[in-house]
């Protein structure tokens, strides 16, 4: 799907959360990953709706999704966007209190060596 269609993503993304697809969430993953620079705040978006609509994200997933916030939250920093700085920021902050896995740690370990 072409990085232009991230809204009809975000709708097809609702209709994955409402059903038990667990493999779509590589899939989503993936797209997101690739969306990111030219639609931080959508993909911002998708991964909350992620975080929101599922408390059975495994480690891999916990880590990539992390990564995604962190790759936004740079988005904004470099286009100076700091009130939606602070909402992605809000939301790593919450993953970090909530994370019972090691993707959390792997993923400050790679912040501190940039």
């Amino acid at each position: 799907m072409p990085e232009s269609k991230i809204d009809l993503f975000k709708d097809l993304q609702a209709l994955w959360l409402n059903g038990s697809l667990e493999s779509s969430f590589h899939d989503i993953v993936k797209y997101l990953e690739k969306c990111y620079n030219n639609y931080p705040y959508e993909c911002y978006q998708c991964v909350k709706m992620l975080i929101d609509g599922k408390n059975n994200i495994t480690y891999y997933i916990e880590e990539e999704l992390l990564k995604i916030l962190l790759s936004c939250y740079r988005v904004f920093m470099d286009d100076e966007d700091y009130e939606k700085a602070d909402e992605v920021m809000d939301v790593f902050d919450e993953m970090m209190l909530n994370s019972y896995s090691n993707g959390m740690a792997k993923v400050l370990k790679e912040i501190e060596k940039n």
